[in-house]
């Protein structure tokens, strides 16, 4: 059945190599349906290593389904996701965090805790934790700020601690394609500020990261290109590309204002579906 979940099965490999000459990600004619609703539809596109997307559109528009898509929690009812030339199930180099508000806060977890599942998504689920392992964690932990917060329930952290805490075990699994929903969503400045900051970090070891996010300005100025989405790919390129008054008109329809400002232009994307605007300053 198109746009079901894979099963919740660990994968015993073995695992897919990184061949050279392949790219990161491969998206080709992507369709995923949920009974006859149709979330997806013809999605092609491919990214190159290192880069950070911003994906961007209206709420409903099937960001989340794509990123689910890209981590093969769902299976796409036409088309195929190619992570280093190989099924997104192959790899274990794939770190996918979901919006905060799909994760039980109240399960009794530490943060070092959910560090270290991702040395066991490295490693395998039936080999006990090494020495080897707690140091990527309180490593993982140290580049994030939190090793201080380590054996801390994971409902007494703040959103912005909960988001870096996920980054956290990204880095412990040595991922290297990392999927972020809406992680910016819900925090105040300077925790979005913080965790852009880190994310920034991640170009150094060429970390490719696609992130969806509702802030129009943090896609043009944050992020090396922007994915423009409506079901369908609406455009894909660099920020000036894409951001363009006729197709985010395209995108948002009648939820979108374009405001000419003197020299420059003032976009602002009013998203009454989602409760909350977006705007970007071109």
């Amino acid at each position: 059945m198109s746009g079901r979940r894979q099963p919740a099965t660990f994968f015993t490999g073995p695992y897919a190599i990184h061949r050279p000459g392949t790219k990161v990600l491969a998206v080709e004619g992507l369709t995923v349906r949920y009974g006859g609703h149709t979330a997806l539809e013809g999605i092609t596109f491919e990214v190159h290593r290192g880069e950070q997307v911003a994906i961007v559109g209206p709420n409903g528009a099937g960001k989340s389904t794509l990123l689910k898509a890209i981590a093969g929690i769902i299976v796409p009812a036409e088309g195929e996701v190619k992570v280093y030339g190989d099924a997104p199930d192959r790899h274990v180099c794939i770190a996918y965090v979901p919006q905060r508000s799909a994760v039980d806060w109240r399960f009794p977890i530490t943060v070092a805790d959910v560090v270290m599942m991702g040395r066991l998504r490295k490693h395998g689920l039936l080999r006990r934790a090494r020495r080897e392992d707690h140091e990527k964690v309180r490593e993982a932990l140290a580049r994030v700020g939190m090793e201080a917060l380590a054996h801390r329930q994971i409902g007494e952290l703040s959103g912005g601690q909960q988001q870096r805490m996920f980054i956290a075990r990204a880095l412990a699994q040595e991922a290297s394609l990392m999927l972020m929903d809406e992680p910016l969503t819900g925090l105040d400045i300077p925790s979005q500020e913080q965790i852009l900051r880190i994310l920034e970090q991640l170009r150094e070891q060429e970390v490719t990261l696609l992130l969806s996010t509702h802030n129009l300005e943090h896609a043009a100025d944050r992020f090396d290109r922007v994915l423009l989405l409506r079901r369908r790919l609406i455009a894909f390129g660099r920020a000036e590309e894409v951001l363009r008054p006729d197709l985010l008109l395209e995108a948002y329809g009648g939820h979108v204002r374009v405001v000419p400002m003197a020299e420059d232009r003032l976009l602002t994307v009013a998203d009454s579906c989602c409760g909350h605007g977006e705007e970007v300053a071109r």
